[in-house]
């Protein structure tokens, strides 16, 4: 049984540590991916960059809770934060084609 303890915090870590639990169970992400109908690189950015859909099946491939696999997508009470963008990144003012003609 794995223990929150015993998983790796760096990202790059896990992510090894990842793959060398599911290579242990005879999976991999890029067959996780498949199996889900998904591109085999969807998986490794889930890895880095928060996806719940793809956290999930990885958490499920391994039998532990996603929050014990990617604690730092959950505050203290176990509520998932949600990323945020910048202004710019969301915002249809931020670029020229946003803007009205002068």
């Amino acid at each position: 049984m794995i223990k929150p303890k015993d998983i790796p915090t760096s990202p790059h870590e896990r992510q090894l540590w990842v793959s060398m639990q599911l290579k242990l169970r005879g999976k991999t992400l890029a067959g996780l991916a498949r199996d889900n109908g998904w591109g085999k690189t969807t998986m490794y950015f889930a890895m880095r960059s928060p996806s719940y859909p793809q956290e999930q099946v990885i958490a499920d491939a391994l039998g532990i809770a996603v929050r014990d696999l990617f604690p730092e997508r959950y505050d203290a009470i176990g509520n998932r934060i949600h990323p945020t963008r910048s202004k710019a990144d969301g915002d249809p003012e931020s670029n020229v084609e946003g803007l009205a003609a002068a």
